[in-house]
């Protein structure tokens, strides 16, 4: 057996006898934090690349290198108050300080986009336009996500089956928004399925405009 500088059990009671300060014990292994309340959303990694939603629903990829810095990690959260209550820092005596420890935080989400998985490149995302979801009209208006046939909407900054809805700048919804025959006919703007919504001809715009 051996202790934290590699001795033996004997060499640790020569010492003993002699007086002689012994090394400290290892530290001990620390706690998981409970990152369950933590206001980002892990997407995966690949590649040495970290996937995110971060605290206002923004798709972003970030290195290692970037989740140990102090800036990168208060740009991801959204302030530093999230950061201080999960990685508090402590001073050299032992007493928490009102600061975090970037180290901390960087492993504890490099562990949290790993267990998210191998991120997929090709996963679909639906920016700002107007969506078929199966039998669903769904209008993105950048930071929120409407569902015309219920008038309900989400914050932007989730995800739905395999599909990411990521933020963008918020937009007014459209008007037509309001009117029933808008959505019987929308699927006229579903989107086309490879990431882009599609747009209504300036012939079927005009329809809808005289028909609300």
């Amino acid at each position: 057996m051996s202790l934290a500088e590699n001795i033996t059990i004997s060499e640790v009671w020569d010492r003993t006898l002699q007086g002689e300060d012994l090394p400290p014990p290892p530290a001990p292994p620390s706690e998981p934090v409970d990152l369950s309340d933590f206001p980002v959303q892990a997407l995966g990694h690949r590649a040495g690349v970290s996937y995110w939603f971060d605290c206002a629903g923004q798709f972003r990829d970030l290195t290692a290198r970037q989740l140990s810095d102090q800036a990168s990690l208060i740009m991801l959260v959204g302030s530093e108050r999230p950061l201080i209550e999960k990685f508090q820092a402590h001073n050299k005596d032992g007493e928490p300080i009102d600061w975090f420890t970037a180290r901390k935080a960087m492993a504890a989400l490099i562990a949290l986009s790993h267990k998210a998985g191998i991120f997929n490149p090709d996963r679909p995302q639906r920016h700002i336009g107007v969506w078929r979801e199966g039998d669903r009209i769904v209008v993105h208006v950048g930071s929120h996500v409407i569902d015309v046939a219920t008038d309900t909407m989400r914050p932007a900054g989730f995800i739905s089956g395999d599909v990411l809805w990521p933020a963008h700048f918020a937009i007014p919804a459209p008007a037509p928004l309001r009117c029933r025959r808008w959505r019987e006919r929308s699927s006229i703007c579903s989107g086309n399925g490879n990431g882009r919504a599609a747009r209504p001809t300036r012939m079927r715009k005009a329809r809808l405009r005289r028909r609300c």
